[in-house]
């Protein structure tokens, strides 16, 4: 069982623009697909994760997708 997201009022929308937030230059290195490439909160909570990240950090044979990271408390990973 995987465990809870955060309340909510510290979740992130996961339609957050962060070319807007931090310019076409994130966008081309997150969108590259051998660079794994994630922000993570002061709380350490995953605000962004790309899909290259979320197979370095999740297990070979449990692998999970970048959206079902997002929200989760970093410990997690």
């Amino acid at each position: 069982m995987a465990p809870a997201l955060r309340d909510q009022s510290s979740t992130p929308k996961k339609d957050h623009n962060w070319e807007a937030a931090l310019g076409p230059a994130f966008t081309a290195l997150a969108s590259d697909p051998m660079l794994g490439v994630s922000v993570v909160s002061g709380e350490l909570v995953v605000l962004f994760i790309n899909e290259q990240a979320a197979r370095m950090f999740t297990p070979v044979d449990r692998p999970l997708s970048a959206s079902s990271l997002v929200g989760r408390d970093l410990k997690f990973l």
